[in-house]
């Protein structure tokens, strides 16, 4: 049987803002354009992101120091 999602598996739209350094605002226009395609979960007006799929997307978008691209 699958295993049950705890609110602590979940970032709000606070916690990802602040991680990524934009106002919540930002967040939001962001999912409205469909801007960057962050892992989110909607229910009713509550927005949250799964902590394991915004880590591993945000990894995606990480570079190597070394690399100049």
């Amino acid at each position: 049987m699958s295993e049950l999602l705890q609110k602590n598996d979940f970032l709000n739209q606070k916690d990802v803002a602040n991680i990524l350094n934009v106002k919540v605002s930002t967040l939001n226009h962001w999912r409205c354009v469909k801007r960057y395609d962050i892992p989110h979960v909607k229910l009713g007006r509550v927005i949250l992101y799964p902590e394991k799929a915004f880590k591993d997307w945000l990894n995606g978008y990480t570079h190597n120091l070394n690399n100049c691209d």
